[in-house]
């Protein structure tokens, strides 16, 4: 039986090194300022970043991946697992788990995809995160990980 690999997008504000070291993968939120849309990283989420778009006066959205690059990690990731547990954010914030599932979809019956929408966003669904990683990591069955993240998202209060 092969790990349960454990994904989730940047709304999770993940270290990369933790990510790296539990061996979780992350999908970038876009990030849209003016014109321009990049990949979220961890560079957006620094005081200077903030600084410079409040003195520039700048106004950002935030949208999903599109469902094509949840599909190249699943893909990626079904070459070492048969066991995928997705972690997002909040449905009620962003369309991000309904990308998460188009994804699943064209993966049906090659791997087992379980997207789970957290309800949380920020240092809530990382933490929710990096602890089913831990549970994945022990050599937890794909239900048991999933049985776990779902207690911890109802024994998790914001």
């Amino acid at each position: 039986m092969s790990q349960v690999r454990i994904v989730t997008d940047s709304s999770a504000e993940l270290d990369p090194s933790v990510a790296a070291e539990l061996g979780i993968t992350v999908v970038p939120l876009d990030i849209c300022r003016g014109s321009d849309t990049v990949e979220d990283s961890p560079c957006f989420c620094s005081g200077d970043f903030f600084h410079q778009m409040i003195k520039n006066r700048e106004h950002i959205c935030v949208r999903p991946p599109a469902s094509q690059r949840f599909e190249t990690a699943y893909r990626r990731l079904s070459r070492e697992t048969s066991d995928i547990v997705s972690l997002h954010l909040s449905a009620a914030m962003s369309p991000t788990v309904n990308a998460a599932c188009q994804a699943r979809d064209q993966l049906l019956g090659r791997v087992d995809i379980r997207v789970i929408d957290t309800r949380f966003v920020s240092h809530a669904l990382g933490y929710i995160v990096m602890q089913t990683a831990k549970t994945a990591a022990r050599g937890a069955s794909l239900d048991d990980v999933v049985k776990y993240a779902r207690d911890l998202i109802s024994r998790t209060y914001y």
